[in-house]
């Protein structure tokens, strides 16, 4: 699988480089430094170049290489548009929330770990250049927050703690424009990679504190 993985990333990199990337910087909202590009993607820092995808130093041989790969192969020079947030539901496709969708396995590994994401919260909105969205629009449950795993792909999270009666829950929602710089079906899995970046961030919290 990782091989296919890599194969697949280096054929988007082909094609990005190809068609040329005098406005790569602009349209993934990145730094450019002769050919490459840095920016933060999946809560890591990433550097783009047409020989792969790094992330903090190492190239990645997993899905959010792909991911970042599509990402820049996509997204143009349209700005982002949170508003008004799209369930996965009113997307459709193969993202949309069924139990067995990759969004819907994503939100369930959060909601298992909500306790420790409302312990670290502030940390985890750190490292993925996101906000808290108290007081903003759309804002629901216990804590909310929105998350960038890509400049343009916004992920707008809204946790609802364990109570007596209900489970704790974690509903996802997307930009209104989401599909300007994804393929509809990326998506979803821009969603189940970023909720395990996430799992992954707040086991290496915990590891700092003892």
């Amino acid at each position: 699988m990782t091989e296919q993985l890599v194969e697949t990333q280096m054929n988007y990199l082909k094609q990005i480089y190809g068609r040329g990337i005098d406005d790569l910087d602009r349209w993934i909202l990145a730094r450019r430094e002769g050919n490459a590009f840095y920016f933060r993607a999946f809560g890591r820092d990433c550097r783009l170049t047409s020989q792969g995808i790094f992330m903090d130093g190492r190239q990645d041989t997993d899905w959010a290489g792909v991911l970042v790969s599509i990402y820049a192969l996509n997204a143009g020079e349209k700005e982002v548009r949170l508003y008004p947030l799209q369930s996965f539901k009113e997307i459709g496709g193969t993202v949309a929330n069924s139990r067995n969708s990759w969004t819907s396995v994503g939100q369930a590994e959060l909601a298992e770990r909500i306790q420790d994401i409302q312990k670290f919260k502030d940390r985890i909105i750190d490292v993925f250049d996101g906000h808290d969205n108290r007081g903003r629009e759309g804002a629901r449950g216990d804590f909310s927050f929105t998350l960038y795993p890509l400049p343009k792909v916004p992920m707008f999270y809204n946790f609802y703690l364990p109570d007596d009666e209900f489970a704790a829950s974690v509903t996802g929602l997307i930009a209104s424009n989401a599909r300007a710089f994804l393929p509809l079906d990326t998506i979803g899995d821009v969603a189940f990679v970023t909720a395990k970046a996430v799992v992954e961030k707040i086991q290496v919290f915990k590891l700092e504190k003892e």
